[in-house]
């Protein structure tokens, strides 16, 4: 059983969203999360930032946060880079990046 709130509105300058769930009865028994983010264009692409949190019954909550941009190289081409870390409670914190290239056909 799974209840799920999300939304978002693009501003123009920046695009907002906010993500809200809760479920029952899943392998961790109930556990309730919410994520906000905030992409923001540039001249170049875009960049964006996210925060977080999930609380399952187990009480081992995690938190996350993540960041990353993007450089527009042609209407199809771009390169990315993104950077993420999350932590639960009484383990150590986990890190990773990526990088690469996109390209649409």
């Amino acid at each position: 059983n799974l209840k799920l709130i999300a939304g978002g509105y693009d501003f123009g300058v920046v695009r907002p969203t906010a993500s809200y769930s809760r479920a029952k009865g899943g392998l961790n028994g109930d556990a309730t999360s919410f994520t906000v983010s905030a992409l923001v264009p540039l001249s170049f692409g875009r960049t964006y930032v996210s925060y977080g949190n999930l609380r399952p019954a187990t009480h081992l909550n995690s938190k996350m946060v993540g960041a990353g941009i993007q450089y527009d190289l042609s209407k199809r081409t771009l390169l990315y880079t993104n950077v993420g870390s999350a932590k639960q409670v009484g383990q150590s914190r986990t890190t990773a990046f990526d990088l690469g290239i996109k390209h649409t056909f």
